[in-house]
């Protein structure tokens, strides 16, 4: 009786131990999938720049470009994680701070007049570290 005790204890010592393995292993496996990588760059956000360069200098009194819109949203649906966003957030930033004559005032109101939904409202001097 006492070799059969010891052999069931040894086989749940055993089946326990790879209870704890297999536990380790899902729960790494968790922790991978579910990190982020970042898809934007700069690069991505150029267009904006670009396509409301005009209106980010102008008064803001006139329509925003449709072209500066499009792009606008095609950076939104770009954005895929809050790394994306604070990547995007930066990059704008570092932008609209190389605009000569900026219009503080335009370059705000540019997703609204557009009739387009961000996490953040822009201005000059976003904070673009709250996104993570």
């Amino acid at each position: 009786m006492m070799a059969s005790t010891i052999v069931t204890n040894v086989t749940l010592s055993s089946l326990c131990m790879r209870m704890i393995i297999l536990l380790i292993i899902l729960c790494n496996m968790e922790k991978v999938s579910s990190t982020v990588t970042a898809t934007m760059t700069c690069c991505k956000v150029k267009p904006v720049l670009e396509e409301c360069d005009w209106y980010l200098r102008e008064s803001g009194n006139n329509k925003v470009p449709q072209k500066c819109c499009w792009a606008v949203m095609e950076l939104k649906n770009q954005i895929q994680s809050s790394i994306d966003s604070e990547i995007a957030c930066n990059c704008i930033k570092d932008g609209i701070h190389k605009i000569n004559e900026l219009n503080t005032m335009a370059f705000a109101s540019i997703p609204d007049k557009c009739g387009i939904r961000l996490m953040h409202n822009w201005s000059h001097d976003m904070d673009c570290t709250r996104f993570l």
